[in-house]
């Protein structure tokens, strides 16, 4: 715990424990132990030891594919799963797909309920009244058992863009749910399974609009607008870009109202911008401001994802990319372009470079030997056992903070 503290709002900080120690610290173990007695007594020192234990053990009692209160596990991990697509988008041939569809359509199937067989169905790719009228069924006994009921308004019906306009129409009006082209969001992020434009994410921009609204530029001083644009405007789109890249145009956008917004502009006057955007950005010992770049910034998070690629090949997500695009299990992943990538895998390998210059290689040795060259990692000078680095921290550790000032240095070099 940090010294300065406190276990609950009636604690002592942490500090008077580790510097009075050797005067408490004997009836603070003995307290400890008659916890098993009364647990009562000192509950908020108990509770602390019991999560820090269940910390140790909380990967293996959650299943990998949930990320919530397991210790380097994030939300952006799902979100990153949700994105990958289809077995036609990841570059599988028809007749291959058609396989594979045919194997599980012929197959018959049984559900046990309430550890009851239900009867026999073949699953099917047939969109038709009769498998709305099934789908109808079996949320309604779904519903019947838990005592509650669906809501209509706020469910929608997603159809493949194979189906045509009417059948759309009959099987919407029969399942009594909207149609919609859009998959929505998941974990508060638009699922990308198309191309990404501008309007993608343009619920960013309305939240942005909406938080000025409430502001008044007028009526606060420079550093006071200064400490808004980066506490704020400048961070709200941070979570968006932890698994996605957003537009270019998007990301403009970002910065136009962090600087309208810096500067005092409003829809009724305009001011001058004294020094240029880029000059605003740099960090305060080139002389700017130090506040975020839209486009870095997310550069910097799809550096991230690539570092993540690496340092966490064991999680979930990066074992999913891997197996989807084919980048083996050795430490530094095989990474190549492909025409039907997602979004994040597009943009984590723009934003990374591998460390092999395959080009010097293909001089001087066979294809076959230069495929196996950059399938492992770079040779080290030492004895011990390789391990992955940071090469912009001190300490070897990832962090977007050092990511996004190596992208700003770089810039400003000439």
């Amino acid at each position: 715990m940090d010294s300065w503290k406190a276990p609950g709002k009636d604690g002592l900080q942490a500090i008077f424990y580790q510097s009075q120690w050797n005067k408490v610290g004997t009836d603070v173990c003995e307290l400890t132990k008659n916890f098993f007695k009364d647990p009562s007594k000192i509950r908020e020192v108990v509770t602390k030891i019991i999560a820090n234990q269940l910390r140790n053990v909380m990967d293996k009692l959650v299943m990998p594919n949930q990320c919530s209160f397991v210790p380097g596990r994030h939300s952006s991990d799902n979100i990153i799963i949700s994105q990958e697509e289809t077995l036609i988008d990841i570059g599988l041939p028809q007749n291959f797909v058609n396989l594979i569809i045919s194997c599980i359509s012929t197959a018959g199937m049984r559900i046990l309920w309430n550890r009851e067989e239900l009867e026999e169905f073949t699953p099917s790719r047939e969109a038709n009244l009769e498998q709305a009228n099934v789908i109808n069924k079996c949320l309604e006994a779904f519903c019947d058992s838990l005592g509650q009921s669906i809501s209509k308004e706020k469910t929608r019906v997603f159809f493949s863009k194979n189906l045509g306009h009417t059948v759309r129409l009959e099987l919407s009006n029969a399942l009594q749910f909207v149609r919609t082209d859009d998959l929505g969001k998941y974990l508060g992020v638009p699922i990308l399974h198309s191309k990404v434009s501008k309007h993608t994410f343009e619920g960013i921009i309305n939240k942005l609009h909406a938080r000025l609204n409430s502001w008044k530029a007028s009526s606060l001083s420079l550093a006071g607008r200064v400490t808004l644009v980066k506490s704020f405007l400048s961070s709200m789109p941070l979570y968006n870009m932890q698994s996605a890249v957003l537009p270019s145009a998007t990301c403009n956008t970002i910065d136009r109202i962090c600087k309208n917004f810096l500067w005092g502009n409003t829809e009724q006057t305009k001011k001058i911008h004294l020094p240029s955007w880029k000059k605003v950005c740099e960090p305060k010992s080139c002389g700017g401001l130090d506040i975020r770049h839209a486009s870095q910034m997310n550069q910097a998070f799809m550096m991230k994802a690539g570092w993540g690629l690496i340092e966490r090949k064991e999680a979930l997500w990066a074992r999913v990319l891997r197996s989807k695009y084919g980048s083996g299990t050795d430490i530094i992943p095989k990474v190549k372009r492909r025409r039907n990538s997602s979004n994040l895998w597009k943009g984590s390998l723009s934003a990374t470079a591998n460390q092999w210059d395959v080009r010097k290689l293909q001089e001087m040795q066979p294809e076959d030997i230069v495929n196996r060259i950059v399938g492992i990692s770079p040779p080290s000078p030492w004895k011990e056992a390789d391990y992955i680095a940071w090469g912009f921290s001190s300490d070897g550790q990832f962090s977007i903070k050092s990511a996004y000032q190596n992208l700003m240095e770089t810039q400003v070099t000439p």
